[in-house]
């Protein structure tokens, strides 16, 4: 695969075909599972390791010298609520957060609804702002997309929450793509 250099377009599209060079492998942590390209990395945090009742990981296309383009994240925790119940609520959260912390930043929630997800309910979030971001070694605030899925699993009680997190043009170049490995979170109960 070449690098074209004179149209920065081209260079975006040939450099995201990075994204999904190699078939998705299965990450599964606590009963609840994700699809990831084979070739990106895992991220856990060291100041809070996961464990059944609450975590974060996160799974990165890492270029060298540059960073990541685009991650994929799955957090949890314990919670007290509903599948229906915790949909309609994460909705309602994620607009007011964003009225009162991005007033001063240009943002736009394109969606935050409530669907269909595993015989329930989730809320599907697409927002778009700026951010500083370690995900990108770059400095200063730059446009950033995210699409976010977020359930509560009536048979573990935990909240779950994937997302994708990128540069825009890159997230809408592979959306169809990145959407898959969002909408692929899964909680089930283990039993023996």
């Amino acid at each position: 695969m070449k690098l074209l250099k004179k149209d920065k377009t081209e260079k975006t599209m040939v450099k995201s075909e990075k994204i999904q060079d190699e078939e998705n492998t299965l990450l599964s942590v606590f009963d609840i599972s994700i699809e990831h390209p084979r070739n990106w990395k895992i991220i856990f945090s060291p100041k809070t390791p996961p464990d059944y009742n609450s975590g974060f990981i996160r799974l990165e296309n890492f270029i060298p010298r540059k960073g990541a383009e685009v991650s994929v994240s799955i957090n949890w925790c314990k919670a007290d609520s509903t599948n229906e119940g915790f949909a309609l609520s994460y909705c309602e959260k994620i607009k007011d957060e964003y009225k009162k912390h991005m007033k001063k930043k240009p943002y736009t929630l394109e969606k935050a609804e409530m669907i269909e997800f595993r015989n329930g309910k989730a809320a599907y979030v697409v927002t778009e702002y700026k951010a500083g971001l370690g995900l990108m070694k770059r400095s200063g605030d730059i446009p950033v997309k995210t699409i976010q899925l977020a359930f509560y699993d009536e048979s573990t009680n935990r909240a779950v929450v994937s997302s994708v997190l990128g540069i825009p043009e890159l997230v809408k170049d592979r959306e169809d793509f990145l959407k898959s490995l969002v909408f692929s979170v899964n909680s089930v109960k283990y039993s023996v």
